[in-house]
């Protein structure tokens, strides 16, 4: 069996944000699954607002991880994990349903790895050492992964507007 998921790396005036598990104690991207008949684009939209509350823009594809999980609560599954890069344009929640568990770190001030999942630290890590190599203008001419607006336009698709 296969399960594919999406994580963003969602960046507002160079910060990022992160989620914290209250039972786990531990920070993560952000991120969530692709549900039967979704596609991508469908997905990137709904988990960006549902798990942050940010519209997404100017996304960009950053790394691919796949495995499987052999001794975990997915024992025997295919995980495909898509990360993406995106900026945080507007907070569309209104502040009585704001998600509580959210944070904005600058890259210099990240939690300890000891303190985000360890899934998710190998790719913080890997993002934080581009930008600190001088690669922001790498990342920045990286081609968006897709045009949400185009693609909606062209393939006559109407796109779940949260405003």
């Amino acid at each position: 069996m296969n399960q594919v998921a999406v994580k963003f790396l969602i960046l507002k005036f160079g910060k990022l944000l992160l989620s914290n598990d209250p039972e786990q104690g531990l920070w993560s991207l952000i991120g969530g699954n692709i549900i039967t008949n979704e596609n991508l684009h469908q997905a990137v939209n709904r988990i960006s607002v549902a798990k942050s509350g940010w519209q997404a823009d100017n996304i960009r594809f950053f790394k691919l991880n796949s495995f499987v999980d052999e001794d975990g609560a997915y024992q025997g599954v295919h995980l495909h994990e898509i990360v993406f890069i995106v900026d945080a344009v507007k907070n569309i929640l209104p502040a009585e349903k704001r998600i509580k568990n959210l944070r904005w770190f600058p890259l210099n001030d990240l939690p300890p790895s000891q303190e985000l999942d360890f899934m998710d630290a190998g790719i913080i890590y890997a993002f934080k050492d581009l930008v600190h190599a001088g690669k922001t203008l790498d990342l920045e001419r990286l081609p968006p992964a897709f045009n949400l607006k185009k693609f909606a336009e062209k393939s006559r698709l109407k796109l779940l507007d949260y405003l």
